[in-house]
């Protein structure tokens, strides 16, 4: 038994610093291929998605592994269905408001940034709302105790992804925005796969009762963990008040 747990949890971590890597993977063909200005304002997209994906699957996951350990069998599915719904409706609406006043928002966090914010910004979004649910159904992944599954689709992932961006940037030839739009299309890729496993745990009905029972859970957990992730990524956000894009880029 404790060899097994310890087999899964090897697995899990694995799958969890390679979800991690593929970025660094990247950065050879970036660096080559994107400006110097590109490339600064890339760092400060990834940022911005890191930060709010986080913040997002912090206030989901913590809660849905814990509830479906104690929830009943015959009630799980609805409860998978309430917080699927809740995870949606929240993502939307904050990157509803993220694109709708994205000059405002990037102009107050980013003053240096004077490059064209569309469509690259869209695509950016796109992937953000994409990999946050990619990232929940993952939690459910873990769940369902499907580590082998998680390993293989992080690496399929990456390569998928390291492919995209390879093509993009040799020859579509268009910068930063064929970047982000490649980060969307492997992640819109992605998910449709984990949808396989996925799916039949899920019953779309709302169910406010479940929704208050978890919040009251979920939470008091999101103070520290908010904390935590706005002192892991402040120092990029001050510095961008005070550098150019290219020192963005070299610092990150």
């Amino acid at each position: 038994m404790n060899k097994a747990i310890n087999k899964n949890r090897l697995i899990y971590l694995i799958s969890a610093i390679g979800g991690h890597f593929y970025i660094l993977f990247t950065i050879p063909l970036l660096t080559k291929y994107l400006s110097k200005d590109e490339f600064g304002f890339y760092i400060i997209l990834i940022q911005i998605v890191v930060v709010t994906q986080a913040s997002l699957l912090v206030l989901f996951s913590n809660g849905l592994l814990k509830f479906w350990v104690d929830i009943k069998e015959e009630e799980k599915k609805s409860f998978m269905g309430t917080i699927l719904i809740s995870f949606l409706s929240v993502a939307t609406f904050i990157i509803f408001l993220m694109y709708l006043y994205r000059d405002e928002f990037f102009g107050f966090l980013f003053p240096n940034v004077n490059l064209n914010l569309n469509p690259t910004l869209l695509y950016t979004l796109l992937w953000l709302f994409v990999i946050s649910f990619r990232s929940f159904l993952l939690s459910l992944i873990k769940a369902l105790e499907r580590p082998k599954f998680a390993l293989i689709h992080i690496v399929f992932y990456g390569i998928l992804l390291i492919g995209l961006l390879y093509y993009q940037l040799l020859y579509a030839d268009n910068g930063i925005s064929e970047v982000m739009l490649s980060f969307f299309m492997a992640e819109i890729v992605a998910l449709g796969v984990l949808f396989i496993p996925t799916i039949n745990n899920f019953k779309l009905t709302f169910n406010l009762e479940y929704l208050k029972v978890f919040m009251k859970f979920s939470l008091p957990l999101i103070g520290g963990s908010l904390a935590f992730i706005a002192f892991m990524n402040i120092d990029r956000v001050v510095l961008a008040q005070y550098v150019s894009l290219e020192e963005m880029g070299v610092y990150g």
